[in-house]
Parts: structure tokens; sequence; C-alpha cells
């Protein structure tokens, strides 16, 4: 729920609700229970202790806010200036200064069924129109929402419902108390714990100032996450988590809380971020979540069908975007392509994924980096926690692996689209951080040139770029192409010639032109972080890859700017050495014939991923 601004003078409140299948097929409950919660807010006399934990969360928000880029904040102060004088710009937003209960009885009352627009979508709603721009089907009915005539619930007094009695939040329980900003040790993450099953790095950084921390726990299992099979049933597992846990932690939200589940090569990847004080009461709420989920058949099966779904539109997606995806499934251990993922999840039902769990859930070897706001420097409590709620294994934690490409590989995505689409993809020959450094100097000095080379002059497609593309820490240069012109063959030539006369423009670049491409890439790489999110972020992955330096950037950088001109030509002539002996190029034929020849077709992914392993 939330306000949509329409114009300068009007604004909607907007309630969006992602429907199951299920939800589909109750349209009329959903409205029905809709409105009769309405109906429970204006039977209910606005309370000032609502309106004050409101105002506490919008003071939070301003206080404590943290920067984002320049652009950002233009974006979104610029407009304010029409509603608020100059001196209030800033903190209007989140001001909160007077409780007017007859003003919210005002808002409350205009919330009728005869005052609602219902948008309902779908890819079986019925439709009878077509708009002309986008092309999109539609129908406009007028009247009341399914099942609820005009005026049928004012002055209902029947507030409870099949599905229980409905009832207002109570106080929020997640908003915090202690807002002490600590003092910044001024140092890098320490490992600060270190026990059978747990790794605990920590760090105590205010210097952005703000009583914010960032967790972030591996939760790795024992042969980590490597299989279809696998990263199928984790999926699931972890929606059904998330589904579990959404009511329940709903309010730390509003107090300025979050948390995430993911799925990665090692296991869970869990994460809790904002206010410091209760960060811990959270995490214990989600880990009895992941640890302690009642596996209902019924949930099984909405959220089956929804990631079936989900990994079979993904077929749909624009042709650049899927062959630029199969880099990573083709060549990561722990990802794979979305029929794989159908397979190993399409058959298995709510017993089958108990049976996962009690094999692969059993123990788990975390690793964990706490930055921020941290008053408790040693994880004596995080610790503790962590031993209470999980059950912890000391075991050697698998990593994903990252495949090398040492000969020709050329992999065909059917994609049901007119425009031909190719990414080819010239891995590094090694993981070395010079290497790194050379790859990603090279990829800032050509971007442009390829563009200008196949979009603008040739005007082959919209979509072309190149990018100094990394799987976990093994660069590569990526050549990414969509074109309703050409064929993925032609474009795999074109990228062959451009490279070659690349080299004669290098040569012939001016060494105040290397020097700027050179002060560029260092000046990303150094970039300062704008906030303890970016900040935590990259400490993170850092870490995730075993540099406990926490200067990967900073490394790349320092390389990159020891190199010469001659240094980068030479890589360049390599690429072009072994354009045709050590390549992947992924391919979409769209509606042309000719396709990229040479190498070896790569037909089982499977296969491929695993030989050599």
């Amino acid at each position: 729920a939330g306000v949509a601004n329409v114009d300068e003078r009007n604004a909607l409140i907007v309630l969006s609700i992602d429907l199951t299948e299920s939800g589909y097929a109750n349209l009329e409950r959903i409205n029905d229970l809709t409105f009769r919660y309405i109906e429970l807010l204006k039977k209910s006399p606005p309370e000032p202790w609502r309106y004050a934990e409101q105002a506490r969360v919008a003071e939070l928000g301003f206080r404590f806010q943290e920067q984002s880029s320049s652009t950002g904040f233009v974006y979104r102060t610029a407009p304010a200036l029409m509603h608020y004088p100059p001196d209030d710009v800033l903190v209007a937003p989140y001001l909160m200064s007077e409780f007017d209960a007859s003003l919210i009885e005002d808002f409350l009352a205009r919330l009728t069924v005869d005052n609602v627009i219902v948008e309902i979508g779908g890819p079986d709603v019925p439709v009878d129109s077509v708009e002309p721009w986008f092309r999109v089907p539609y129908k406009l009915v007028s009247g009341p929402p399914a099942g609820l005539p005009a005026g049928a619930l004012q002055g209902a007094s029947a507030i409870a419902t099949a599905g229980g009695e409905l009832r207002l939040p109570a106080p929020n329980p997640y908003l915090p108390a202690d807002l002490q900003v600590l003092e910044n040790d001024d140092k890098l993450p320490e490992l600060r714990y270190e026990g059978p099953g747990i790794a605990l790095w920590e760090d105590r950084d205010t210097s952005f100032g703000t009583p914010r921390a960032n967790l972030f726990l591996s939760l790795g299992m024992d042969g980590g996450i490597q299989s279809a099979e696998d990263l199928a049933m984790a999926s699931i597992y972890r929606s059904l988590v998330t589904d579990a846990l959404s009511a329940e932690v709903y309010p730390a939200y509003l107090a300025g809380l979050g948390y995430g589940i993911d799925v990665n090569g090692l296991g869970f990847e869990l994460s809790v971020s904002g206010y410091s004080d209760k960060q811990l009461v959270l995490l214990r709420t989600v880990l009895g979540g992941l640890t302690g989920l009642e596996i209902d058949p019924k949930r099984f099966s909405a959220f089956k069908n929804e990631l079936l779904r989900e990994w079979g539109n993904y077929r749909d997606e624009r042709p650049y975007t899927q062959t630029y995806g199969a880099l990573s499934y083709l060549l990561l251990s722990s990802r794979w392509p979305p029929e794989a993922l159908i397979a190993a999840l399409e058959k298995r039902s709510a017993e089958d994924l108990e049976r996962w769990r009690a094999a692969r859930m059993s123990g788990f070897n975390v690793q964990g980096l706490q930055i921020g706001n941290v008053a408790d420097l040693g994880g004596r409590d995080l610790v503790e926690l962590l031993k209470s709620e999980l059950p912890l294994r000391d075991f050697q934690r698998v990593a994903p692996s990252v495949k090398a490409i040492s000969s020709a590989w050329r992999h065909q995505i059917t994609i049901d689209h007119q425009d031909a689409s190719m990414v080819l993809y010239l891995q590094d020959p090694d993981s070395d951080i010079n290497t790194r450094a050379i790859s990603a100097l090279a990829g800032q000095m050509i971007k442009q040139s390829y563009f200008t080379s196949l979009r603008t002059e040739q005007q082959l497609g919209y979509v072309v770029s190149v990018r100094a593309q990394t799987i976990r820490d093994r660069g590569g240069l990526a050549f990414i192409v969509q074109s309703p012109v050409a064929s993925p063959a032609r474009l795999g030539a074109l990228t062959r010639e451009f490279l070659s006369e690349e080299l004669t423009a290098v040569a012939q670049m001016e060494e105040s032109e290397f020097q700027r491409f050179q002060s560029g890439l260092i000046g990303q790489l150094t970039e300062k972080d704008r906030n303890l999110g970016q900040r935590s972020r990259r400490y993170w992955t850092n870490l995730q890859l075993g540099v406990t330096t926490f200067d990967t950037r900073q490394r790349i950088a320092t390389a990159a700017s020891n190199l010469s001109k001659d240094d980068v030509l030479a890589y360049l002539r390599q690429l072009v050495d072994r354009f045709d002996q050590e390549r992947l190029i992924v391919f979409n034929r769209g509606r042309f014939e000719d396709a990229p020849q040479g190498g070896t077709e790569l037909i089982d992914v499977a296969s491929f991923k695993n030989a050599g392993r």
C-alpha cells in the first residue's frame, strides 16, 4: 500500500496485490476482504500512538538517510520546490508534526466501493481492445469490483470473515530504541570469532554517521549448491520461507529494517540491514523461519507453479538478455539454464522437498560479516544466536568454480524473435590481478569504437556493447549485439574484423588519449563509497572470494596505473590470435539461416559444465 501521484494536484492511495493462481480464482473474496478491512479502519477511531509511531519512523528516515547519487538527489528534490518553501524542501516529505483525527477520517471516508479503480493484469485476462502505441491488449469495464455491488459495504457491521477476524496491527516491536552512533574504529573488517562451523568478521564503521549496520551470513551446505536439482529445491524452499515470514517481519520493514534470503553456490545467503538496535531480534525470527518451516503441500504447489512459470517466461526476454545471461549458467558451476531447473522441479512434491531438506540442510558452515554501528565487537550475542538457531557443522566449504574456455565453442539458443543476437566471450587466460586490469582497460578503450562501428556507422542494431565481464574472479571481454538486419554469423565475423582494425587504431593512439582512458578506469575503480550499503557489499564480495585485504578494486586500479599502451596492444593481439581457438559464442538466429561456424557445437550444457571437473 502507498501513495501514487497522478499530477501536481491529484494522488491516489494504491493497494497492490500479487496473486497466486488460487488468488486469481478468488478475486471476489479478495475485494471483499479489502473493503472489509477499510470498514474496520473507519470504525476504529484514529489513535494518537499510531500516528506517533509513523512520525517516529519518518523522523528517523530523515535524520539518518544515506547518501545517494547526485542525479538521484536532484531528480527527487527538484519537483518538491513546486510545493514547499526552499527552507523546508528537504524535510517536508518526512515531516509529521500534528495529529489530526478529523483529517484522517476525512481521507478514510473517500475509500469506498463507488470511488475505486481496480486493475487486473495476467496472461489470460479477457480483453477486447488494443492500446495503439504499445500494442497492449486491455478491456475497460464500468461498475463496482467483482462481487461488490455499489454501496454494499456502507454501514456494514460484520467485520469477521471466513478467514478469521481482521485486526489492526499491534505496536511495532522493531522500532529502534538505542540510536547512539558509536565511535568509528578506522579499521578494515577483522576476524573476530572463529570456531567449529563459524567464522565471523566485524568492522565498526560509523563514518557515514548513522546507527545502521549490515549483516551478511553465508550458510554453507556440505558440497554446496552445484546441481540443477539442488538449485531448484533451494529456490523453492527460499520462496516458501519468505512467504511464511512475510506477515511476521512486515513491521520490521516499517521500522527501517530489512532482510534477504538468496541461494548461491555455497548454500543460502542471509542478510539483515537497517538500524542496528533490533537486528538480532529480526535475525532470530528469520533463522527460526529458515530452519523451522512447515512445508504446506498447497503452498508448495502454488510456489512450484510460480517458479515454473517464471523460469518458462525467461525465454520471452529480449534476445540479447538471454544470450548474455547464458554466460553465467554456462561458465559458473552453480548456475543452470531455465530448462534444467524446470526439469529438476516439475515432477517434485512437498514430500521430495522434505527429503531434500533432511539430506542437505542437516548442518551449516557459516561465514559472516557484520559492518556498521556494531556494539558487540567479538560477536558474542550473534555467535550465541547462531549456535542456538542453526545446526552448525565443521566441514570444508565448496565455492562455485568457473569453467575455463580452452577451445572454441558455439551454443545456440532458440528464441521466438525476428532479431538475431550474439554474445562473443573472450575469457582472460588467468585470474591474475594484472590480467584483469589489462582486460578492464582494453574494454574501456574499445567499447565506444565498437558501438560506433556496428551501431552508428553500419546500423546493425540498437544493442551494441563491449563489457569487461568478470565471473567470480575470472575476467574477459563480452561483445554483445542484437540485430534485426544481420545474422549472428555476420556479427561474429564483423567483431573479428573490428578487433583486427582496432590494433591499428590503438597503435596510432596519442599517449594523452590513452592516459584519458586509463584515468577513467582508475577513477571508476577508486570511487569512494557513497553509503554503508555500497561499502558493505564491496567488502562482502571480497570476503566471499577469499580476499581478506578487502582491496580487489584498489589492486586492479594500481595494476592499471602501471600499464602502458603497448601492454594493451599486446593483449588485443592475443585476442585476435585466440579469436578462432579460445572463445565462447552464444547466439540466436532470429529470422536468419546463417549461423556461426568453427569450434565445437555446445549442445549438452551439463556435459560441457562437468567436463574436466
